[in-house]
């Protein structure tokens, strides 16, 4: 593809804001945000650049964020998010002594609140710890009133919560001023389902698409937490035997949601998964089936279409990663998923014998390999998505502008 190739002087300069179309105009001025509230779950790779961002595009509304630990080994990260964005720490009632007698060099925690007074009167919640506390949710749920709290966004890995909000893709088939609960879909669901949607012309093609098989190569552990590691490649358990791990499944009722709940007769996807002893990103190999004569460069053209998809010609895992961590906002990638231009193949189905006529294809298989960038992709969905709980009729413009301003999507990596 020339049109993404680029010089290794130029590169990660280009944003896709700035080859995007204008941002939808705002219904309307917005309300100073007095009275609106959200309260963030977690401290970690995505609740805190969410909590940043959200700040970023909502100056006025009141922001707390949530902490169970009261060890001593990030005081400095929590006091700096306070001091410079305006954050409220709370704390879980049971250990609120705790924190206060957690002291590193002069420094405490500035605790503000508890979790339990900051859930009575928010205006939604957003978790990011992907904890099972379901019935706590259904707890505050039943005694606030919808008008009052709005919704509850929980990381995907809590299951069985709500629908699937993926920003670009279920976000403006979802009402949330109806829909109470939704799930926001794990990195590599983000990626798995960003891909296929493009390349079904966001969903205009589906019907071509007959089959997804992802193998997905997972880091050895987050970025910034402690433990989890692998010395050796470490298989993960098939847990479905339709799709195989969960990512397949849940990227499947990402496209189903984004589809309206149509169903397509022929399309399936499959993935499995390993995880590597090295920290950077995640990769994920596409073999994708596909009806028809399809091209490279027809399939290119699609995924550049999609705004949330990046393309490199870079080889190389830590080259792509360095790009991001030397030009992105609290050094991550936002994009959903970076193609690696050189590693796109698509092979056709030439006819032989009794299946087809000689030189007819009926098929083809699309070859990809993408990187994942750490919990970016996550991290624009929880911001939308809180957003919307607040403003649903501007959420998408307030987003757009943030993405803009800060330079969050790349056409180029």
């Amino acid at each position: 593809m020339a049109t993404k190739k680029t010089s290794k002087a130029i590169k990660g300069k280009t944003t896709k804001s700035a080859k995007a179309k204008k941002p939808a105009k705002r219904t309307g001025k917005l309300p100073t945000g007095k009275g609106l509230s959200v309260l963030m779950l977690g401290t970690g790779a995505v609740a805190y650049p969410t909590t940043m961002l959200l700040r970023e595009a909502l100056p006025d509304i009141e922001l707390f964020m949530a902490k169970r630990s009261w060890r001593d080994e990030n005081i400095g990260r929590m006091t700096r998010l306070c001091e410079q964005y305006g954050v409220k720490l709370a704390v879980h009632r049971e250990v609120y002594n705790r924190f206060g007698e957690a002291e590193f060099y002069g420094f405490r925690y500035p605790v503000a609140t508890t979790v339990e007074e900051a859930a009575s009167h928010v205006s939604c919640i957003v978790d990011c710890t992907g904890q099972d506390i379901k019935a706590w949710y259904e707890d505050l749920l039943a005694a606030r009133p919808r008008k009052s709290l709005r919704g509850i966004a929980a990381e995907g890995g809590i299951g069985e919560f709500g629908p699937q909000f993926m920003y670009g893709l279920t976000d403006s088939v979802l009402d949330l001023t109806l829909e109470r609960r939704v799930e926001i879909p794990s990195c590599n669901t983000h990626a798995m389902s960003a891909v296929v949607w493009a390349l079904a012309d966001s969903g205009k093609d589906i019907d071509r698409i007959r089959q997804v098989v992802a193998f997905i190569d997972r880091r050895n552990q987050d970025i910034g937490k402690e433990g989890g590691a692998v010395q050796t490649m470490t298989f993960e358990p098939l847990i479905d035997d339709d799709f195989g791990t969960h990512q397949a499944r849940d990227a499947y009722d990402v496209i189903i949601a984004a589809l309206g709940g149509r169903v397509p007769q022929n399309f399936r996807m499959v993935s499995h998964a390993t995880k590597l002893p090295q920290p950077l990103m995640h990769a994920i190999h596409f073999g994708i089936t596909v009806e028809g004569e399809w091209t490279r460069e027809m399939v290119h053209q699609r995924m550049e279409k999609f705004p949330l998809l990046a393309f490199t010609d870079y080889r190389a895992m830590g080259q792509v990663y360095d790009e991001f961590c030397s030009t992105s906002f609290v050094s991550r990638g936002y994009d959903y998923a970076v193609i690696i231009d050189s590693q796109t193949q698509v092979v056709p189905w030439i006819g032989q014998g009794v299946l087809l006529e000689p030189g007819e294809c009926r098929y083809s298989t699309v070859l990809m390999s993408v990187l994942v960038p750490q919990e970016g992709n996550a991290v624009l969905s929880n911001l939308a998505c809180a957003i919307k709980y607040l403003y649903p009729d501007d959420y998408k413009a307030i987003v757009e502008d943030v993405i803009a301003e800060k330079h969050l999507l790349t056409v180029i990596v």
